[in-house]
């Protein structure tokens, strides 16, 4: 079996060759308030954050949207946000086990 990669073609990289590296991530988000100037707050975990929407057409309160660096890049199903977040809680977890030594 192949280990998991991270980015494309000879930029690749396996987690294990990752590790204590910096890395930009994007995540869904659910928007909570539709702001003026095409702006929103989405939250995550219970974390409340103003976003812009300029790159998305067609949001309202209740969509699900991939965040990266302040800015909506895309709508996403409600379902497959669901996987997502479920799979950061995981990592999350993993992360602090991994710190406890455990």
């Amino acid at each position: 079996m192949q280990p998991f990669a991270v980015g494309y073609g000879e930029r690749a990289q396996t987690i294990e060759q990752t590790r204590g590296k910096s890395m930009c991530v994007a995540i869904p988000a659910q928007i909570v308030e539709l702001l003026a100037d095409d702006n929103a707050v989405v939250e995550v975990g219970g974390v409340r954050k103003e976003i812009s929407l300029s790159l998305v057409e067609d949001c309202t309160v209740g969509d699900y949207v991939i965040v990266h660096v302040g800015f909506a890049l895309s709508k996403l199903d409600p379902e497959e946000a669901q996987k997502s977040l479920e799979l950061f809680e995981q990592m999350g977890a993993l992360a602090e086990q991994e710190a406890a030594g455990v």
